[in-house]
């Protein structure tokens, strides 16, 4: 039986959310209200203003996973900034990158986690 997490966040469109359940069920686990890991993310999107033709946005994403006992078990801020010739361009790439940080530097840091169990 798989194990349960639950997945929460700060993100007015939901728009990590979703993809973080995504992720959840791609590892094995089962998005729950309750569960045995708990994994949050904070997310921030600005605008920024930049001497070039774009539209632009700084962004911030952290996530912290933790332990059954509440224990910090990962914690990774990530930021960077994206360009669009529109706002929802810079918004889409912002979310693409917060995205590829999950699925990257987020399961390296997982894997490393699940496998430290391994080496005791």
């Amino acid at each position: 039986q798989a194990g349960r997490m639950h997945v929460a966040d700060v993100d007015p469109d939901g728009r990590i959310w979703a993809m973080l359940t995504d992720w959840v069920s791609g590892r094995g686990f089962t998005a729950t209200e309750q569960g045995d890991l708990f994994l949050s993310a904070m997310v921030a999107v600005e605008p920024v203003k930049l001497n070039n033709d774009y539209e632009n946005l700084s962004w911030e994403l952290n996530l912290t996973l933790l332990d059954y006992f509440g224990s910090p078990a990962i914690t990774l801020p990530a930021s960077g900034r994206s360009s669009g010739i529109s706002d929802s361009a810079a918004e889409d790439r912002a979310y693409f990158d917060m995205t590829e940080t999950v699925r990257k530097d987020f399961d390296r840091a997982f894997n490393a986690y699940l496998n430290s169990f391994l080496d005791k």
